[in-house]
């Protein structure tokens, strides 16, 4: 199937228009705040989005389901899209409500009106990015993220260089976060990538060599926050403590020993990249061989998994604290 800059355009603005319409439908829901208890603003805002993402959610899911449609008629797979139910955590989203309730409390009403139509916006794009990936995962089928619009993050870069080799949110590691324009395009699953499935203007090659040059290093960090902000991948250790340490050097070293047969590395390989990593005699030897096992990662496409990705980072990660944590004790 092939898939014009026009036709991914065209996907890219009628999600923008549905985030949009959510935006609208809820601050009208909520109206006007002044004047009014921080407790009744709060629900009124977590009942709107709750009535936004079943509207709008589920148009979004709808969007997606199209799409997916149309490639599986194209390659010849027998599946069809599917609407969800519960995409979104109703629990977090009132989690995320009331902390934005604060700028309530201080006065600032019209911070929270904004931020407040930036969730309904992103948790309608949100649904559109989950039911495509939870289409994929039914069917079998993988999906390469691709980035639109007119600015790319660095993590973004990385995952749209790996192309069609995401088959769950784990292994791309990252949803849509806040202001993300990337979109979850669907294709043939199985062991080659080589899909019929072609987007016009989307090159792995070139997504991975502005990656190399932004210097960022997955992952390290993880956009994986509703609110847009890196979030660190370390089993949520904390290491600000000599226990928090312990604990995660003692979890870094069982996951180095605990090489399952579903990883697509064999032990020796895996071996191999944390000798590379533990031969580095300083910070930037350490990242710079780091980068490099990330890029052999990203070139091995789907034969690398989820595991090993996971196993990867989280040793830089171990190495990288323990080499700032014996300065900090001297």
């Amino acid at each position: 199937m092939q898939i014009s800059k026009a036709d991914l355009e065209d996907y890219r603005q009628a999600l923008i228009d549905l985030g949009q319409e959510s935006a609208r439908y809820v601050l009208d829901e909520i109206g006007s705040i002044g004047g009014r208890g921080v407790s009744s603003v709060r629900d009124a805002t977590i009942s709107a989005l709750q009535d936004s993402i079943g509207i709008y959610g589920d148009e979004a899911q709808a969007l997606a389901g199209q799409l997916f449609d149309e490639v599986c008629a194209a390659e010849g797979i027998n599946a069809t899209s599917s609407i969800y139910d519960d995409l979104i955590d109703m629990d977090m989203v009132a989690g995320k409500v009331r902390w934005l309730c604060r700028k309530v409390v201080e006065g600032d009403t019209k911070g929270y009106v904004e931020k407040v139509g930036v969730l309904a916006d992103f948790y309608t794009k949100r649904c559109n990015y989950m039911a495509q990936m939870r289409n994929c995962h039914g069917a079998n089928m993988r999906y390469a993220r691709i980035p639109t619009g007119q600015e790319t993050c660095d993590w973004c870069l990385m995952l749209a260089s790996r192309g069609f080799v995401y088959y769950t949110e784990d292994s791309a590691k990252a949803g849509n976060h806040q202001n993300c324009d990337c979109l979850c395009v669907p294709s043939r699953g199985g062991s080659s990538f080589d899909d019929a499935t072609q987007i016009e203007g989307y090159d792995p090659d070139e997504y991975y060599r502005l990656w190399r040059e932004s210097g960022f290093m997955p992952p390290k960090h993880n956009l994986i926050g509703a609110d847009g902000r890196y979030h660190r991948m370390v089993y949520n250790q904390d290491i600000t403590s000599a226990q928090g340490y312990a604990n995660m050097r003692r979890a870094a070293t069982r996951r180095l020993r605990r090489m399952s047969p579903t990883r697509g590395l064999r032990p020796q390989e895996a071996e191999e990249y944390y000798e590379r990593m533990n031969a580095a005699s300083n910070l930037a030897e350490l990242d710079a061989e780091y980068r490099d096992i990330i890029s052999d990662l990203i070139r091995r496409g789907d034969g690398a998994t989820d595991a090993d990705w996971e196993d990867v980072g989280n040793h830089y990660l171990y190495l990288l604290e323990d080499r700032k944590w014996k300065k900090r004790r001297r």
